[in-house]
Order: C-alpha cells, then sequence, then structure tokens
C-alpha cells in the first residue's frame, strides 16, 4: 500500500514539480512499477476475483489507441499516445490488483480526501495572500481571484475538478446512513465540505461549481420527492446561487469562452463525422482544431480523436464505474456497509466528474486512478459478499452505455448548432 500513497503524493501534490529535493522526480519509472509488481503478486492468491469489465475494456482502449492514432496520424505519434495512457492504465491496474478489502480501500479514500484538504489548504492562503507554498500565485490574466496548483493542476477549472471529486467523497461521511457515521464524524465532514467548497469558491471555476452541485444533486436523488428535502433544498441552492462566483453570472453565448467553445465543439463534430472509426487520433484534436486549441470537453475531445469506437469504450468505463457501484447498496446483495458506502462515493464522485469535463478536457491519471478506484470497491464488494453480482458484459448494458452515447453527442450537436450553452 505504501506505494499508492506515494503515488497519491505525486499525483496530488506534485513535489516533483516545485520541492528541490523531488525535482524531476521519475514517478512513472519508480513508483508505479514497484505498486504494479506487489498488486500482480496479490492478485496472484486468487486471479478469478479480480475479473471484471474494466479490465478487459482498459487493454482493449490501448489497442485501439495504438492501431486508430496509426490509421489517422503515423505511427510514430501512436506509440507516443499509446505509451502515455499505458501509465495510466498500470495505475488502474495497480489500485485493482493492492486494493481488495474495506480495511485497505477506506484507507485509500480517506488519504485521498486528506489530501484534498491540503490542497484546499494551500488554495485558500493563495485566495487570501496571493501566494502559497512554493511561491505559487494566483492565475494570471483575471480581474477576479482564481487558484492554481503545480503540474497537471496548473489552472483553476482542473484543480477545481479535484475538489469536485474531493467533496463527492466527503458527501457519504456526512449523509450516509446513520447506522454508519456517528454525529462526530459528520460534523467533521461537514467542515471539511465547506472547507473544500471555499478553496473551490477561489478558483472561480463556472463547471467545477455546477459539477458539485449535480453531484450533491444526485447523491439525495432519492430523498428529492421529500417535502422537508425540497424545502431545504431550495433554501440551499437560493444561497448557494447568491455566494457563487462573479463569473457565473457570465455564462451565455455572447461570452467570448463560451463562444470559443462552441467552435471548437463543432470542430470535434466535424471530426467524428469525416473519420468516424479512427477520428483524428489521439492526442491530435489541437492540430485539427480550426483554433488549435483542445475541445474544452471530454466527450468531442474523445469522439473527434478515436471515433466512435474510442467513445464507445471511454463511455463504458464510465458506465461500469457507476452502475455497479450505484446498485452495490442493494439489501439483497449483503454487502458490508462500510463497502456500499464507498460504491455511493464513487457513484457521487463519476457524476461529478461527467458533469465537470463537459467544460474541460481530464483525461489523466486522476480519471485512470479513479477508474482503479471504483473497479477495487467493486472487487472488495465481490471479496465479501458473495451475492453481489460480478459486474459482466451484458446486451442491456451495451443498450444503456450506446444510449448515454448518443444523449451526450446528442446535448452537443443542440448546443452548438442552437447556439446554446
Amino acid at each position: 500500500m505504501i506505494f499508492i500513497y506515494l503515488y497519491l503524493i505525486f499525483l496530488y501534490i506534485r513535489p516533483q514539480d516545485w520541492v528541490p529535493a523531488f525535482y524531476g522526480f521519475p514517478t512513472a519509472m519508480t513508483v508505479i512499477p514497484m505498486g504494479l509488481l506487489a498488486g500482480f503478486l496479490r492478485k496472484q492468491q486468487n486471479p478469478d476475483l479480480y475479473i471484471l469489465p474494466q479490465t478487459t475494456l482498459i487493454p482493449y482502449y490501448l489497442i485501439m489507441i495504438l492501431v486508430g492514432t496509426t490509421i489517422a496520424a503515423d505511427f510514430g505519434t501512436a506509440m507516443s499516445e499509446f505509451i502515455e495512457v499505458l501509465l495510466r492504465g498500470m495505475v488502474f491496474f495497480m489500485i485493482v490488483w493492492n486494493v481488495d478489502t474495506p480495511k485497505r480501500l477506506k484507507s485509500v479514500i480517506n488519504f485521498t480526501i486528506g489530501l484534498t484538504l491540503f490542497l484546499a489548504y494551500q488554495g485558500i492562503m493563495q485566495g487570501e495572500t496571493g501566494q502559497c507554498w512554493g511561491g505559487m500565485t494566483v492565475f494570471p490574466g483575471y480581474e477576479e481571484i482564481r487558484i492554481r496548483w503545480y503540474g497537471d493542476w496548473d489552472g483553476p477549472n482542473v484543480l477545481g475538478i479535484l475538489f469536485v471529486v474531493g467533496i463527492a467523497l466527503m458527501l457519504e461521511y456526512a449523509f450516509g446512513p446513520w447506522k454508519q457515521h456517528g454525529l462526530i464524524t459528520r460534523l467533521v465532514a461537514l467542515a471539511c465540505i465547506g472547507y473544500a467548497g471555499q478553496a473551490m469558491f477561489f478558483t472561480n471555476s463556472r463547471g467545477a461549481i455546477l459539477a458539485t452541485l449535480v453531484g450533491i444533486l444526485f447523491f439525495f436523488r432519492k430523498e428529492m420527492v421529500k417535502p422537508y428535502f425540497l424545502a431545504l433544498g431550495g433554501t440551499a441552492l437560493v444561497i448557494g446561487i447568491a455566494l457563487m462566483p462573479s463569473r457565473m453570472t457570465e455564462v451565455n453565448s455572447e461570452e467570448e469562452s463560451a463562444h470559443e467553445r462552441i467552435q471548437l465543439w463543432d470542430n470535434g463534430i466535424n471530426m467524428l463525422r469525416a473519420h468516424p472509426l479512427t477520428g483524428v487520433g489521439k492526442g491530435q484534436f489541437s492540430k485539427h482544431s480550426k483554433l488549435r486549441l483542445i475541445a474544452h470537453n471530454n466527450y468531442v475531445q474523445n469522439f473527434g480523436e478515436s471515433g466512435f469506437p474510442g467513445y464507445y469504450i471511454f463511455m463504458a468505463l464510465l458506465w461500469y464505474s457507476i452502475w455497479y457501484n450505484m446498485v452495490m447498496d442493494r439489501p439483497e446483495y449483503k454487502v458490508p456497509d462500510e463497502v456500499a458506502g464507498a460504491g455511493r462515493m464513487m457513484v457521487a464522485a463519476f457524476i461529478g466528474y461527467m458533469a465537470s469535463t463537459f467544460f474541460v478536457v481530464m483525461e489523466n491519471d486522476l480519471l485512470f486512478y479513479f477508474f482503479g478506484l471504483a473497479a477495487a470497491t467493486q472487487v472488495t464488494a465481490l471479496n465479501c459478499s458473495k451475492d453481489y453480482p460480478r459486474p459482466q458484459f451484458t446486451k442491456w448494458d451495451r443498450n444503456i452505455i450506446i444510449a448515454v452515447m448518443m444523449s451526450i453527442l446528442g446535448v452537443i450537436i443542440i448546443q452548438v448548432y442552437g447556439k446554446v450553452i
């Protein structure tokens, strides 16, 4: 487990980017292979336990990238993209093979929450003083304060996604079943949510704010029909809107960034139309867009670069990460309460992620870490309960995945050609 903790420190805190003693530390060549080896040895004790649709989809995704990008671009480009995604796939398997008991699962989730709160501390410090550890200052070019961090989190929008998924994990501790969490745990969790929320406010990221609201609403979906929830939720929504960053009032199709986004999405649709089977090649979106920018939308970026096959695999990974964790708390499956709670955490995190990546491209190490954590939650459920059904490829799953794919594509087409955003 030590290798997973080290990996998360390098993923979140990024000491290799700002602590002199760790400059350029080769995480991909040290921590990940050692963690993968430890997980592989653990897997040998019961290989069948770790068989999930996701463990098949990841290799298929890699093959699709290699073949599709070779056809659309060239072999050298394809190999470069293949290696980059291969490292992320290694992270996925490192998590799945190492995290297979309730104790290990809870430990990794709590460590992730702790790292999120550390970044919240840095963000609040930066927002209030203009600078945080390592000399990092607020994002330039804006009148309002917009915080950032190092490495993958060097922009306010991508940093905001860390708080989106972090808050989603904390929701279970604050609002999960009473038999699982005591009053002290709930109060601490509420304080942590407020603290991370304050840091998110300083990102001034509209996408992160909206995604968090979507994640919270989905978490409480079973309560939404009750009168008291409607009253409390409506009040909270009004207060939340009043306290939202100033940029939230600027969301309209005439704003420069929104207009630019529409153009990029239009480019992505044209790429899919011209190359439905391969796309333009992984990592090639900006080279084929008129603005020479990425899509600012994970879905557009994915189908523009990978065509329908890659888009299907991407959406299938999201589907299996969500659905088979969502049903985990059904009484007939007899999954231990703490594991079912982790399943609810994964669902809230992925719903928030899916909403936030309508506004930013985030198919990076964080996503594959959470793919792994969602799969590890399912492995843990299988390890603890003989009644929990093993996730499988079924016709029903396939049809739902295709329906979701087409629905998202339809929304994007309406936004582009209906000039709505």
